[in-house]
């Protein structure tokens, strides 16, 4: 049981992970109309994803948030909710970084 449930988290955290590139892809269309990632907020103005947002039953795994929000950078960060500690961050570069249990 041990590795089906390490094999069962290591694809959610492969699903948190593209979810963190589609926040990047929307984070690069927002600096393109601002000039700027401060003031970026998930679902609000020119910011069009969500990654909080679930639908049709499904169960929000991770929580995701932004930070380090700059002129020319920012993160966006997974953090899993509801079980085993981890987090997946990335940045405006691409840079990813795996904590907890997505650090492997």
């Amino acid at each position: 049981i041990p590795a089906y449930q390490g094999s069962v988290e290591k694809s959610r955290g492969e699903e948190a992970l593209r979810s963190l590139q589609a926040t990047r892809e929307a984070m690069m269309r927002y600096h393109a109309t601002s000039g700027s990632y401060v003031g970026a907020a998930f679902g609000v103005g020119d910011m069009d994803y969500n990654p909080n947002t679930v639908v049709g039953g499904q169960t929000l795994i991770f929580a995701y948030a932004l930070g380090n929000l700059g002129a020319a950078t920012f993160t966006a960060t997974a953090t899993r909710v509801g079980g085993p500690v981890g987090t997946l961050s990335i940045t405006q570069s691409g840079a990813v970084t795996r904590t907890g249990v997505y650090n492997a």
